[in-house]
Parts: structure tokens; C-alpha cells; sequence
């Protein structure tokens, strides 16, 4: 996670992309992900077209995590309940 926030910092979003699919929990991590974009664009000074590469990448990793959950229901129900439910430490 910590080179994942790493590359998304240094606006690396193809780095970033690469890190989330070896990732061991890709809709935590790709929330995440979604949320510092956001983050980022709301609190630092950025050039329109940073800010909006940034925009486009927050939605990309939304959409991994919709889609990783919406495969995970097809498949099995409980065990997509349980991933929601997953306490963070």
C-alpha cells in the first residue's frame, strides 16, 4: 500500500495501477486509492490538466472497485458480504 500511495502522489497512475493488481485486498486498496485522488485534487494546488488525469484516475479505481465487488457477488455472496464487513486494524 505504501508504494501504491507513493505513485499516486508522484501522479504515476499506470505505476499505481500495476501495484493495485498484486494487491491482496484490491477493493480496500482501490478505495483508497479513489479517496486520495479525491483528496489531493481538494487540497493541493494543481494544473487543470494534473487535476483532471487525477479526476480520471479516482474514477478508474472506483470502477475497479465496483467491479472486483459486483464479480465477487455473482460468485459468492457471503464472501462478498465479508469483505464489506472486514474490520480495518
Amino acid at each position: 500500500l505504501d508504494l501504491l500511495l507513493w505513485a499516486i502522489m508522484m501522479n504515476r497512475k499506470e505505476l499505481a495501477q500495476l501495484l493495485w493488481s498484486q494487491c491482496r485486498k484490491p477493493v480496500r486498496t482501490a478505495l483508497t486509492a479513489c479517496i486520495v485522488y479525491r483528496n489531493m485534487i481538494r487540497k493541493v494546488s494543481l494544473e487543470p490538466v494534473v487535476e483532471q488525469k487525477m479526476a480520471e484516475a479516482g474514477h478508474e479505481f472506483e470502477e475497479y472497485a465496483t467491479g472486483v465487488m459486483q464479480l465477487a457477488l455473482k460468485q459468492d455472496l457471503t464472501m462478498a458480504l465479508d469483505v464489506l464487513e472486514e474490520k480495518i486494524p
